[in-house]
């Protein structure tokens, strides 16, 4: 070993005698460790130990191993260094430049079907001479809990040496096998109980061995070593005091994975059973440990106990046990709770509509005994949706309905535009979308007649025309001149040889999972949605209002888009319109109906 250290160290000072000066002397300071990896820390490189140094602080509380030569000790401690040594260089490899805990040698090492379930409080010991070697590195760390907990790294420079040792040094568990024969493979030796046998026994129960390993590294049954256990006072229970503690302190740490790694708990209601009879209180909220995903998906559901119990042909109690044992209980909880205040909001939201709604009733029958003005405004005022639509004085309601009951009684016809101007509405429009939600109907029909208006069908071919040199396609004039499509189409086929516009508004903006987007719209869209922008509709509503193209519903997003870039849309559009209709003094980006 000495030499093998001395030849070690001469490898170093060689290789350093050919580096730059300090080129590693931040090397590990500058390594950031994944976040999801524990303890996290990085390693600086240890001085070169001296013969008297201790290699574990004072305040380490990790096991010294037992003083025992014998074959059975040394065959299953170096068939623990070796599956150690594996695990950290396979951990090095996946994690380069990562600290690696104790938790993560264990965990690494319990994926090799060739792990012996031992107290791995002993791995410090275990990979000291290895440390010493300087074929990995250690250092020491202290957790929040106080706990001071060595965390290891593989040696840069001597990496290939370790690979070249796990390469080359023969498998123990090879060396096991062919030791025996195959006569004696498949039943157990006879022995005589010596007290070197029996000291062996004992050793192994001190590493952590369950009674059946023992027996396998033995070579000997089950029943000799519960006899010599008995003789020697020796307990091969899995969960004894040590165990305890040990469950404690990881449950502090948030580790349940740890446990049930460890502990070898078959069940989370076994931990739960465990933990309920040694009085160790299971804190809340823990980091989730999944073992049944169907039961794990009803939990992250907030399902009730009655209903997890009953789905997995089990009582509620059975799944309070498993929500609490399996670390499920604090988010549990909180999704219960969560659903507790959605369901109440919904149910006072319920109530207060139907409370509403009865007095909404009653104010349009008590209105009803005032006037028809005052019965139609009061059930125009108490179904407006005042989060989408800005509501006016109730008493403009009043007077747009006493202006056209006065003119009904006279008589007089007169026009949405004019009944808008009396109540102080801005657009007929307006007037309009009152009188169809309570079911009045205007005396001039349902189309707004404005100042505007061409009379003549000679006007809408002159404008046809005008719309076509002007580049619009036949979307746009088809709406904006209020021909049929099929005859615009023909027009434009027949007198220009293509229906394609020449005048469209260009878009680009990003749909609903962040891609690009850039496409055309008409300026009869434009239109629309200035319009019903202007009338206070929200974008959900002037997406309902707009027709339908050919694949459903408009964008959202395209209509954002619209409404976002008026500022540069609008002039033009009112241009176009100038030109469309021959009426340079138009000012709004709307039709003017025929």
């Amino acid at each position: 070993m000495a030499r093998q250290q001395k030849e070690t160290t001469q490898t170093i000072t060689d290789l350093s005698a050919l580096l730059p000066p300090g080129l590693f002397d931040n090397f590990f300071d500058e390594i950031k460790l994944p976040a999801s990896r524990k303890p996290k820390s990085h390693f600086s490189p240890p001085p070169l130990p001296s013969p008297s140094a201790p290699t574990t602080p004072a305040s380490s509380s990790y096991h010294s191993l037992p003083t025992n030569d014998s074959p059975a000790y040394l065959k299953v401690k170096t068939k623990l260094e070796h599956l150690f040594l594996e695990s950290i260089l396979q951990e090095s490899t996946a994690h380069p430049f990562a600290a690696i805990s104790l938790s993560d040698i264990g965990r690494r090492a319990s994926t090799n079907p060739k792990y012996i379930p031992f107290n791995e409080d002993y791995i410090p010991a275990l990979l000291e001479k290895y440390v010493t070697d300087r074929l990995i590195q250690q250092e020491f760390v202290t957790l929040t809990s106080g706990r001071t907990q060595p965390i290891y790294a593989l040696n840069a420079l001597n990496k290939p040496t370790l690979e070249h040792l796990l390469s080359t040094t023969q498998d123990p568990f090879e060396i096991q096998k062919e030791s025996l024969s195959p006569r004696k493979k498949n039943r157990t030796r006879r022995i005589r109980l010596t007290p070197e046998k029996k000291q062996d026994v004992a050793t192994l129960c001190t590493l952590g061995l369950s009674a059946n390993d023992i027996a396998t590294e033995m070579n000997i049954s089950t029943q000799i070593v519960y006899k010599i256990g008995r003789e020697l006072n020796l307990s091969f229970k899995k969960h004894d005091a040590h165990s305890i503690g040990s469950i404690k302190q990881l449950l502090a740490e948030d580790n349940l994975i740890d446990i049930y790694r460890k502990f070898s708990f078959p069940s989370a209601i076994a931990f739960y059973d465990y933990c309920n009879r040694y009085n160790i209180t299971i804190p809340q909220p823990l980091t989730p440990h999944r073992l049944d995903i169907s039961i794990d998906t009803l939990i992250e559901q907030g399902k009730s106990l009655e209903e997890i119990g009953e789905l997995n042909h089990k009582t509620r109690e059975w799944a309070r046990q498993y929500i609490v044992g399996s670390g499920w209980y604090g988010q549990w909880v909180q999704k219960r709770q969560e659903q507790t205040q959605e369901f109440q909001t919904k149910k006072e939201k319920a109530t207060q509509a139907q409370l509403l709604s009865i007095l909404s009733q009653r104010l349009v029958q008590h209105a009803a005994t005032e006037s028809w003005a005052m019965q139609k405004a009061v059930e125009y005022f108490v179904q407006l949706d005042k989060r989408y639509h800005e509501a006016k004085p109730f008493s403009t309601y009043v007077t747009l309905f006493q202006s056209y009951e006065q003119a009904q009684q006279q008589g007089e016809k007169v026009t949405l535009q004019e009944l808008a101007e009396r109540a102080g509405f801005a657009y007929a429009s307006t007037v309009g979308r009152i009188f169809a939600a309570v079911n009045v109907e205007p005396m001039f029909g349902n189309k707004v007649r404005s100042q505007n208006s061409i009379c003549r069908p000679k006007l809408k071919l002159e404008a046809l025309a005008r719309g076509a040199q002007i580049g619009l396609g036949v979307v746009d004039i088809s709406y904006f001149v209020d021909i049929p499509y099929p005859t615009v189409y023909k027009y434009l086929s027949t007198h220009y040889g293509s229906v394609t516009p020449t005048t469209v508004i260009e878009l680009e903006y990003k749909s609903t999972d962040r891609r690009k987007i850039e496409k055309t719209a008409s300026y009869s869209l434009a239109s629309q949605i200035y319009e019903a922008a202007d009338e206070k509709f929200s974008l959900d509503e002037i997406r309902m209002l707009l027709p339908k193209p050919k694949g459903g519903r408009h964008d959202s997003h395209k209509i954002q888009e619209i409404l976002t870039s008026r500022p540069h849309i609008e002039p033009l559009l009112i241009t176009l319109l100038q030109k469309l209709y021959n009426k340079p003094e138009l000012t709004k980006p709307y039709k003017i109906s025929f």
